[in-house]
């Protein structure tokens, strides 16, 4: 995984993927509009502040380009994103 500003580099899965803090979001869901594959959707259960988070749709683990537009737009800081390295050509 590789870094870059606003992209995070901490990560057990293999592919490009978000990670979103449900406690730090508010449920503003600018990262859903911001989104440009549709992958982020809002969440039915309540975090402890009583808001209804966003969260990673069904298919963001595999449509996900890490392009970092939800990270940018969420006012929380609630938002990490993760971006698989190329490989190296041989």
């Amino acid at each position: 995984m590789s870094k870059t500003p606003g992209l995070s580099d901490e990560s057990t899965k293999t592919g490009n993927h978000i990670v979103i803090d449900v406690e730090r979001c508010k449920g503003c869901y600018l990262c859903i509009t911001a989104c440009p594959h549709g992958l982020i959707e809002k969440s039915d259960c309540l975090n402890n502040a009583g808001c209804y988070p966003a969260r990673p749709g069904a298919s963001a683990e595999i449509r996900c380009t890490a392009c970092g537009l939800c990270w940018q737009v969420c006012p929380d800081v609630a938002i990490e994103v993760y971006k698989k390295e190329k490989e190296p050509d041989a």
